[in-house]
């Protein structure tokens, strides 16, 4: 939570937070995979999209939990990801989603669109120019993770991608802000 508020003290565009089912039935923020006892300091996914204000977040889904989360995001400034396709296409038109990639897949870009996903979140080490002029040309925005390296964001930012996820955004604003 604390690193929710930070990020928005330092100016950053959006946050990306990853979502997991409690064994008890709760919606908590934790990238990790959860122990039998949910410890006292993870947040609800409520509560983090409480503290993270009106910025654009960007949920990503560690499980299928999309259709669950579906009441709490609503409303909220967020798109939806995950690596897992079918739990995305569960929730496309709802909620605007993305697809989550390590690798480039064939036709990674025209399976987005026909599955109605507005964006494509590929492993900033697979990014080319071709792909991101291709998922622009699609409509398709192109958010590219996790990136901590100045000169990488610079590259990036050059090759036209629409969003960098960092774990230093303060780094980002500096790297990134005239």
């Amino acid at each position: 939570m604390e690193a929710f508020a930070a990020a928005v003290r330092l100016g950053a565009d959006g946050i990306e937070l990853d979502v997991r089912l409690a064994p008890d039935g709760r919606l908590v923020v934790h990238h990790d995979p959860l122990p039998a006892v949910v410890p006292p300091w993870v947040p609800t996914l409520a509560e983090a999209l409480d503290a993270c204000g009106d910025l654009l977040v960007n949920v990503e889904l560690k499980e299928p939990v999309g259709v669950e989360a579906l009441p709490l995001l609503a409303g909220r400034n967020v798109l939806v990801s995950s690596f897992d396709l079918a739990s995305v296409d569960a929730i496309a038109g709802a909620v605007p989603t993305a697809w989550l990639i390590m690798a480039p897949a064939t036709r990674v870009v025209a399976t987005c669109v026909a599955h109605g996903h507005v964006a494509l979140h590929p492993h900033h080490r697979v990014v080319r120019r071709r792909l991101v002029d291709a998922a622009h040309a699609a409509g398709l925005a192109v958010n590219t993770w996790t990136v901590d390296d100045p000169a990488r964001m610079r590259h990036l930012a050059g090759l036209g991608v629409d969003a960098i996820v960092t774990n230093d955004p303060a780094l980002a604003v500096r790297t990134l802000r005239p």
